[in-house]
């Protein structure tokens, strides 16, 4: 049988998540069982690369381009997440 997910039912806004440091947190909530929100600020590419990889990993993810300096984009973002959420935009499993 498999093992529970620890973090299954959860969503994980990750900032920076396109590459680095931020990617590998990324990645290894979503191999916990999180649904993971990728940002960015600038280079959809790369937030959209993440977000697939963890897609083809077997995760659930959604790129989202935000600069988080900018309190109504970080807001705009909250607001996508829950949306999301709602709605079941995150792909994956």
């Amino acid at each position: 049988m498999a093992e529970p997910q620890a973090l299954a039912g959860k969503v994980a806004i990750i900032t920076g998540s396109g590459k680095n440091i931020g990617k590998a947190i990324a990645m290894r909530l979503a191999a916990d069982g999180a649904a993971i929100v990728v940002n960015g600020r600038g280079d959809r590419a790369i937030v959209e690369e993440t977000a697939s990889e963890i897609r083809a990993a077997g995760g659930r993810a959604m790129p989202y381009l935000a600069d988080i300096s900018k309190s109504d984009a970080v807001h705009a973002m909250v607001d996508a997440t829950v949306e999301g959420i709602r709605r079941r935009r995150y792909r994956g499993r």
